[in-house]
């Protein structure tokens, strides 16, 4: 494996030496830069995925996002359409997405949107809608964009700081471009760190007196996808992810139920008869039991699934971590849209 990074360095160097001038090149005005229409919330982060960019713009809407003022946009990645789309009650994940489509589902009294021209889908938003601020996914590259307030994200396991530039390692854009946004939260992190811990991460994130916060993820009770089954812990399950990072949830799965075997695809994948078939493969009793995630599940819907195939998802929700953190973030953002 030391040999295969030795020869891709020069590589990940050839890329790097690009995002540096894409960067100076709009740091210096020759690519022009704007502010939206309306204020805006940016949630994104500076490796390819596995962060919890769609649980933590959830939390965001959640705590924050009142009907009518907020709205929320994602680029659609993956979908099958193209251009500014509102997010309708009967969309599927191939027209709009699989995370904006579970954000629009679970967030029903907000008007979300698809587009993958954020500037001029946001001034559409300002004209459709009377809402004064969009919170928007995956966005902290999207450099036409100045942001009223940008989050980055980083994972407790897996930071920024000790990995490398692609293909070297799983980072997308330069390390250092975290000091640009104006706060940063790291996410699935145990729930008991200690203050000492808390100060060394960061120390090490390089971004100042900016704000950090931590955040752990809370999986709620399996809800069935098509019709009101009802499993148990300790049930036999197949476990079904495509995801960038499903270490914390297999580890949830396999600590409250009997897991009969684990598929693990590609980050969006399309599901298929074929894997469905395989699934099947694992039956033990009348039925096989699939947990997933509340991602996978909106992909799933597309498919039309055997009687004896019961999915199950799991909703997945993020805490702020420490006394009084949530006020904290609370009047960070404030300060930032409104001040």
């Amino acid at each position: 494996m030391s040999s295969i990074r030795h020869l891709l360095w020069p590589v990940a160097a050839v890329y790097a030496g690009i995002l540096r001038c894409r960067h100076f090149l709009y740091d210096r005005g020759i690519f022009s830069s704007r502010r939206g229409a309306l204020k805006t919330v940016v949630l994104g982060n500076v490796a390819l995925g596995g962060t919890g960019k769609t649980p933590h713009a959830a939390f965001v809407l959640k705590h924050f996002g009142h009907a009518g003022e907020w709205a929320f946009l994602s680029r659609g990645y993956g979908r099958s359409t193209k251009g500014f789309l509102k997010i309708g009650a009967h969309a599927t994940a191939n027209e709009v997405g699989d995370e904006p489509l579970l954000i629009a589902r679970r967030f029903t009294h907000l008007d979300c949107f698809v587009g993958e021209k954020r500037l001029e889908a946001i001034d559409k938003i300002a004209q459709q809608t009377a809402a004064k601020v969009v919170v928007l996914d995956d966005a902290f590259q999207h450099r036409a964009l100045r942001a009223d307030c940008s989050v980055v994200l980083t994972s407790w396991d897996r930071p920024f700081f000790e990995d490398h530039i692609l293909p070297v390692g799983g980072l997308r854009d330069l390390p250092k471009r975290v000091q640009a946004a104006d706060a940063v939260i790291v996410t699935k992190c145990p729930d008991n760190i200690l203050p000492e811990a808390r100060a060394s991460f960061s120390k090490n994130l390089g971004v100042g007196l900016k704000p950090v916060f931590f955040s752990g993820l809370r999986y709620g009770q399996p809800v069935a996808l098509h019709e009101q089954y009802a499993i148990a812990k300790g049930d036999p399950v197949v476990v079904v992810t495509a995801i960038a990072d499903a270490r914390l949830f297999v580890e949830y799965i396999q600590a409250s139920y009997t897991v009969l075997a684990q598929f693990e695809y590609a980050d969006h994948a399309s599901f298929t008869s074929d894997h469905v078939a395989a699934w099947q493969s694992k039956k033990s009793g009348q039925y096989v039991n699939v947990l997933t995630t509340e991602k996978d599940a909106m992909r799933l819907m597309l498919l039309s699934l055997p009687p004896d195939i019961r999915v199950f998802y799991i909703p997945i929700e993020v805490e702020l971590l420490g006394e009084g953190e949530l006020q904290r973030f609370s009047e960070f953002l404030h300060h930032q849209l409104f001040q």
